[in-house]
Parts: structure tokens; sequence; C-alpha cells
């Protein structure tokens, strides 16, 4: 019995030692391909440092920087870049091309503007300063209801919601905003949390509907609209009075 399981034993380390040896020899081919990888990705770089393009756009740093700092020559800077990217990408023709949808869109009275890379989109308050400065202030709430006032249909525009959490405050900040506009015509229809702080008081009001559900969602929401209009609405957002 002895021998036998003598015999058994070497059998098992013969058998682990080829599975190493085996295991081994794969690792061994998986560096040897990463090592190739890597020297194929370092000679790529070392390609693109030496590239005229490449070199050029280093020595435009400085340039770039001084056109970008003067309102007249950063659209300029943008123009000439941006028909580069498209050189680059998409060929030389392509650039009439795109040249010739800005005109479009310039007839149209849309912006024919070009909008650079180094240009980061300013924050909401900002973008809504800036639209009210290029447009002119908001009407008067007596005027908008004026106006309202002459409408020959005033459709139902259903607000909807999702509530994870904070219900009663979160309700309570949505309706707020709402009761706020100066067109009157909403319903409020919210989604809710079931384990959410109570609502139940809410769901009572005229316009306000609620459902509540283990995870919310807006087509939860949907369901409950009536009106002719659609909104999405986030708890936390507050309106002007005129949106």
């Amino acid at each position: 019995m002895k021998e036998t399981s003598t015999v058994g034993s070497g059998d098992d380390r013969q058998n682990v030692e080829a599975d190493l040896r085996d295991e081994l020899q794969r690792l061994s081919e998986i560096v040897v391909k990463q090592e190739a990888a890597i020297d194929a990705l370092t000679r790529e770089v070392d390609l693109h440092n030496r590239s005229i393009g490449w070199r050029l756009q280093q020595r435009m740093i400085p340039f770039s920087r001084a056109m970008l700092a003067v309102p007249v020559l950063r659209q300029i800077y943008r123009t000439l870049y941006r028909a580069m990217e498209i050189w680059v990408d998409e060929g030389f023709l392509k650039i009439f091309v795109r040249t010739a949808d800005k005109l479009s869109l310039a007839l149209r009275g849309k912006n024919f503007l070009v909008e650079g890379h180094d240009r980061r989109p300013l924050p909401i308050e900002d973008q809504y300063e800036q639209w009210i400065r290029l447009h002119g202030a908001s009407p008067s709430r007596d005027t908008m209801r004026d106006h309202i006032s002459r409408f020959t249909t005033t459709p139902v525009v259903s607000v909807l919601s999702v509530v994870d959490d904070d219900g009663v405050a979160s309700v309570r900040a949505l309706i707020a905003t709402l009761e706020a506009q100066s067109y009157e015509r909403w319903e409020l229809c919210v989604a809710i949390s079931s384990d959410a702080e109570a609502v139940g008081s809410f769901g009572t009001r005229r316009r306000v509907r609620i459902i509540e559900v283990d995870k919310p969602l807006w087509s939860d929401a949907l369901g409950l609209a009536t009106g002719d209009y659609i909104a999405f609405l986030e708890p936390r957002d507050q309106l002007a009075h005129e949106a």
C-alpha cells in the first residue's frame, strides 16, 4: 500500500510541475507580446514627436495663446484651427463642404461662429444671463398675463419629476416654483420613493398627482400625465416666472 501511494504522489508531482511549466511558458509569451506592443507604441510616439505637424503645433502654442486673448483674432484662430482639423480628419475638400454648411446656417439666422476646443461652456446661470443680455429682459408678469388672456388655446403642460428622498421638501419646492409661473395651466406629476417622507397631503391638492413606488422612474411620472405637453423638472430646479 505504501509503495502504491509513493508512485501516486510522484505522478501528482510530475503533473503539477508540467502544469507549472505550461503556465510559465504562457506567461512568457504574454510578456513577449506586451514588450513588442510597447516597442511599437514607443516608435509611433517617437515618429509623432518628430513629425513636422507636431513640431509646428508646439511652436504655435505661444502664438495661439496671444490670438485667443484678443476677441477679434480669437474667431480667426478658431476658424483656421477648425479648417486644419477637418483637413487632417476628413480631407481638404471637406473644408468647402463645412464652409457651405456654415454659410447656410448664417442665411437662416443661425450662429455662424466657430466654437473652438479652447472654449469651456459657461455655467447655466451665466448662460441664462448672457441670453437675457442678447435677447432683452423678460416681459413683466402683467404683460405676460395680458398676452396669455388673449391665447386662442390654453393647453395643459404636464410637468414630470422623480423624487427619491426628502419627499415633503422636494414636492413643496416643485409646487412653489410652478405656482410662481405666469401661465397657470399646468399639472405636476411626481413619481416618488415609497420610503420617502410622507407626502400624502400633497396628493389631494389641485393639479398635483403623486405615485409612490419602490424605485421611481420617469415613466412612472409619465403614466400620471393628462396634459397636452410634457416637461421635465428635477426636484431642485427653480424656474423663472416666465419659463
